[in-house]
């Protein structure tokens, strides 16, 4: 604790007044007063020593503040303010929108210390020196996670591979979960059975896209580009590109939205503009547990799915103050919570401790669902992407006026 010179009088036997330390100010010699010329000291030691206990306010040390760049729901403060409590510090969030912005705040926006990058964008975080590798002795709750979620690493070489060796190890699993279609079932009735179900013209003005590029992977996979071949959806030829691009076109009138945070779309749903949307699950756990009738499902095309990653950024200025939070979010009951925010699955295999039956039931479904997902990996042509992404987004002509109404 820092230390700063303050005075503090009290009475002493003889009712002289002395300098004495008090908490942390600062212990001084006190020269002595004449009894004689003493005014009456009770009332005099309180009003000083207020006015130290004041004055000691400002030799505390100020509260840390560590700076996040996460997926929205992961600094929800249901989860990190048991962490703010314990290490006394701030925990400031700032919730990502896409992989993109991500990797575009990283490198032109503010510094931060802990960022939760998914799987399609952990290599290009690692490559472009934005991370640090992380220390294994300083990982409490590694031997807890589950081995089948791959951890994030990097040879010299520069290529991702998903390794156990310590040496290069930049990421820990955090939470998974698949893209999923979303339905208003008070609307759609019947649970859709395929991608292709956006598209069916009764649904006129009813449909959401997420502003990313997993809706170009999703109508990929309706193209069957992925057939035989997973990872072919990151590894699309430009004349697949250019087939995607014209059946998102197709899409225009039942399209009136795209999403950029689940706070629209949830928003989207409760006043029913919306009865169908690729989204995520956190959007049917929240609306559920509200009393809205939206529900989940992965469609016979299979779908898309992330690993979220917890990682250190290299401008990080609280590396000790990151790792614990690490270490916490990595936590079993911390994962739980996590999960109870999200509904999404932890990675650490303790949580279940903490479950109830019929939330380990639904762990298991996304389990059985993790079968059916291509999970996000890296896309080596991604500026092409984007640029097809643009071009159709263009063509929706969805004004950011229209965008802005979805807000909270």
């Amino acid at each position: 604790m820092s230390t700063s010179i303050t005075r503090a009088w009290v009475c002493n036997s003889d009712s002289e007044l002395v300098f004495t330390r008090h908490s942390s100010i600062c212990l001084h010699a006190a020269p002595r007063r004449s009894t004689a010329s003493t005014p009456p000291c009770i009332p005099i030691c309180l009003a000083l020593t207020l006015i130290a206990l004041l004055a000691s306010a400002g030799c505390a040390r100020p509260r840390s503040t560590l700076t996040v760049l996460v997926w929205e729901g992961y600094a929800d403060r249901a989860i990190v303010g048991k962490f703010e409590e314990t290490h006394n510090c701030r925990v400031s969030a700032t919730y990502i929108t896409s992989s993109d912005d991500l990797l575009n705040r990283l490198e032109h926006a503010d510094q931060y210390d802990v960022i939760s990058p998914s799987s399609d964008i952990a290599s290009v975080v690692i490559r472009r020196k934005l991370a640090i590798p992380l220390r294994s002795n300083k990982l409490q709750w590694r031997n807890q996670l589950n081995p089948s979620i791959p951890e994030i690493s990097i040879r010299s070489t520069g290529w991702l591979r998903h390794l156990q060796a310590d040496v290069d190890l930049y990421g820990l699993p955090f939470m998974w979960g698949p893209n999923v279609m979303l339905y208003d079932s008070r609307t759609v009735q019947t649970p859709p059975e395929s991608w292709n179900e956006l598209w069916d013209r009764k649904h006129r003005s009813q449909v959401a896209l997420w502003d990313d590029l997993s809706s170009l992977c999703m109508t990929a996979q309706v193209l069957k580009y992925d057939k035989g071949d997973p990872a072919a959806l990151f590894n699309l030829s430009d004349a697949q590109l250019q087939a995607v691009k014209n059946k998102l076109i197709e899409l225009k009138t039942n399209l009136p939205y795209l999403w950029t945070s689940a706070s629209q779309l949830n928003n989207l749903f409760r006043e029913r503009r919306v009865a169908l949307a690729l989204g995520w699950p956190l959007t049917s756990h929240q609306l559920k547990s509200t009393g809205y009738d939206v529900e989940q499902t992965i469609p016979v095309e299979a779908t898309t799915g992330w690993i979220d990653y917890l990682m250190i950024t290299s401008s990080s200025s609280h590396r000790d103050l990151a790792y614990e939070f690490v270490n916490y979010l990595t936590e079993a009951e911390t994962q739980k919570w996590v999960a109870d925010v999200t509904g999404y699955i932890p990675v650490n295999t303790h949580a279940t401790d903490y479950m109830t039956a019929d939330e380990r039931q639904h762990a298991l479904q996304f389990d059985v669902w993790r079968q059916r997902i291509v999970f996000w990996s890296d896309v080596p042509r991604r500026d092409k992407y984007l640029q097809i992404w643009h071009e159709i987004k263009s063509a929706f002509q969805i004004s950011s006026a229209t965008e802005s109404r979805s807000q909270r």
